[in-house]
């Protein structure tokens, strides 16, 4: 498992798949909390699942080399204002 794309990732594993382009603004992971109350404001969770690949000998797999690649990526997002927030909490 890893950040999407293997961003802060081992620069290896980019050679793996084609078309992988870490980018922090699309693919990181993050929590905002108000200073003062504690209260988180929104947060990001982004997840890849990887699959790694073994070479194997036989001729039908000749050309599929080791390393990891990319199955799927999960995004979940959270974002509060902070009038709803404070409405739950004051409730």
């Amino acid at each position: 498992m890893s950040e999407p794309h293997f961003l802060h990732g081992d620069q290896k594993l980019l050679g793996y798949a084609q078309g992988l382009t870490p980018n922090e603004e699309l693919h990181s992971t993050f929590i905002i909390i108000e200073p003062i109350t504690g209260i988180m404001l929104s947060w990001q969770s982004r997840l890849q699942l990887n699959m790694k690949l073994i070479k194997i000998d036989t001729h039908l797999l000749s050309n599929i080399s080791e390393g990891y690649i990319p199955i799927i990526w999960f995004d979940r997002v959270r974002l509060n204002s902070l009038s709803s927030i404070l409405v739950s909490y004051i409730s």
